[in-house]
Formats: C-alpha cells, sequence, structure tokens
C-alpha cells in the first residue's frame, strides 16, 4: 500500500532536507504504526534520534547531489518512508510511505492511515496526498495517466461537502483541507484477492472529484501553490 505525498517544489540544501526529514520522522513517531525506532538506510539501528541526522550529513553528498533524498526503514511492522528534495529543476518533492505489512496488532485500519496522513500535513501542508494499491495506480485509475487520483484514500486541500462527492464512504475536514475515502477497509487490487467492488468504488470516486476539479496534473503540481490558499479552482 503506497502514500504519496506531493509537496511544494523545495531547493533546500542537503542538511536542511535532512533536517526537515527528521522533524516528520518524529511526527509520525506519535502514529501507532509508527511506535518503535527507525533505522536509517545505512542498516544500523539508531539509539538516538541525531544518529539518523548525522548518519545523512556524514553521506557522499556528490551521489546524492542530483536527487537529494533521505529514507527510513521501519523494521517492526516493515514500512518504508522516502523523502524528496532540491532536485535541479525542483520537479519532485514529497515523501512516499510504503506499507508493505500491516501492523502487528492494528492490521490496515484505516485509522492508521487517518493518523499518518494528519501527522504529514502537521509537518507540512501538502499540495495533495494519495494512498492506494500500487497495482490500482498502474492498471486501474480512470483518469488520465497525467492526472493524480486518490486511490482509496487521500487528502485534497479544498474544503468538500458529502453533498458533493456522495461516493465516498468518508469525507472529514483535516487541517484546512478533506480527508476522503471510497471505503473503510483495506483492499487488493491484483492476483486471485483482487476486489473488483472496490477498484469500482475507487474509480468512482476519482471520477466525482474529477469532475468538481479538485484533482491536479503533475503540470499543476510541478508548478507548485495547487490548493495553498484553499481556493477551489
Amino acid at each position: 500500500m503506497l502514500l504519496n505525498v506531493s509537496l511544494a517544489p523545495d531547493a533546500s540544501e542537503f542538511d536542511g532536507g535532512a533536517q526537515d526529514f527528521l522533524v516528520l520522522l518524529r511526527a509520525l513517531k506519535k502514529v501507532k504504526y509508527f511506535d518503535v525506532e527507525f533505522d536509517s538506510y545505512f542498516g544500523k539501528p539508531l539509539q538516538h534520534e541525531t544518529e539518523f541526522l548525522n548518519g545523512f550529513l556524514e553521506h557522499d553528498l556528490e551521489a546524492a547531489a542530483d536527487n537529494l533524498q533521505g529514507q527510513a526503514i521501519h523494521n517492526v511492522h516493515v514500512v518504508g518512508v522516502d523523502y524528496w528534495w532540491g532536485t535541479p529543476d525542483l520537479t519532485r518533492t514529497g515523501v512516499t510511505i510504503d506499507f508493505t505489512k500491516p501492523h502487528a496488532v492494528e492490521g490496515h485500519k484505516i485509522d492508521l492511515f487517518i493518523e499518518t496522513i494528519d501527522s504529514v500535513i502537521t509537518w507540512k501542508r501538502p499540495q495533495h496526498v494519495r494512498c492506494g494499491p500500487g497495482m490500482y495506480f498502474l492498471n486501474d485509475h480512470p483518469l488520465d495517466k497525467a492526472r493524480s487520483g486518490i486511490g482509496w484514500l487521500g487528502w485534497l486541500p479544498f474544503d468538500l461537502s458529502p453533498a458533493e462527492v456522495p461516493e465516498a464512504a468518508i469525507l472529514l475536514p483535516m487541517q484546512g483541507g478533506t480527508f476522503v475515502a471510497s471505503q473503510r477497509d483495506w483492499w487488493v487490487a491484483a492476483g486471485p484477492d483482487r476486489d473488483t467492488a472496490a477498484v469500482h468504488r475507487a474509480q468512482a470516486l476519482e471520477l466525482r472529484l474529477n469532475v468538481l476539479g479538485v484533482l491536479p496534473t503533475n503540470i499543476e503540481l510541478r508548478r507548485g501553490g495547487w490548493g495553498q490558499a484553499g481556493v477551489r479552482p
């Protein structure tokens, strides 16, 4: 299950981005899914938060010059957190969280995803958030590939009412925007366990949001400023 957060372009240098990433990880540690320490991608267990930052600052900056990136691996529930910033043309700034296994106790409860998105927005206001099975985005996205949908659930930087989005199973005001989901339960988009009904619900929701004009194109996200004032296009 992939959660993608699109942020406004960020020209921070390596040390500034690494500091920002550490702040994000601190915020995520308040969510039940992230309730233990992270490891750095150097494979060394972290005894202190400062070790994470120091590891990045000691990294070969030349190797990261074209695509500044931070990565943390949570080994208990196996979830990867990636943060990109400072690309030369400022076209890739954002966070990807890959939930590769369910929480040992909570499973894939939607509250974990709601809390995760809320924590990310507390860190930095996104332009757009989407979350769903990777194969859904690859094979079942009902819109032009250049337009970003939300999949199973996500966050939009606009106010939406239930009357506007009858296809949504959940619609919650969240930090100057709206959390929206096609259903409460996690679902599979490919293979023998494919939930076709869930795929159709997600597609119907995305089509409705597209009619409302609240789904951005890749060009609009690269430009920056999408929904930053909360004003509907």
